[in-house]
């Protein structure tokens, strides 16, 4: 997780060439993102926890897992968003598998608006 996460801050850091834009949702709920006349370039997606309840979207287990990401959470929200002009992703074991049973989860979103 700790490896991917310094992947996507790189990915954010040297690749793009806007504003940059990281937004999430807590689990069973929707990301909606607009660009309007530009297109999504999705840079970095993690769905699964790596922050304490404390500090994003509080959950009910008393030890939650910290270190747990959906392997597809990258490929999905490309295929639902990249290169579109809107989209919306739910934050959802069914989309994305369930990589920490019994730990609440969100989304987290990298993205830019670029030029068609």
């Amino acid at each position: 997780m700790k490896i991917f996460l310094a992947v996507c801050l790189l990915a954010v850091f040297f690749g793009a060439s806007s504003a940059v834009v990281t937004r999430y949702v807590c689990e069973h709920s929707r990301i909606s993102i607009n660009c309007g006349n530009h297109k999504i370039n999705v840079l970095c997606a993690a769905y699964g926890r790596s922050v304490p309840y404390s500090s994003r979207c509080a959950g009910s287990a008393s030890s939650p897992s910290l270190s747990c990401l959906a392997q597809t959470s990258i490929s999905k929200v490309n295929q639902l968003c990249d290169g579109k002009s809107s989209c919306s992703v739910d934050a959802s074991n069914s989309v994305f598998g369930d990589p920490c049973v019994y730990t609440y989860k969100y989304l987290q979103v990298t993205y830019e608006c670029v030029l068609n």
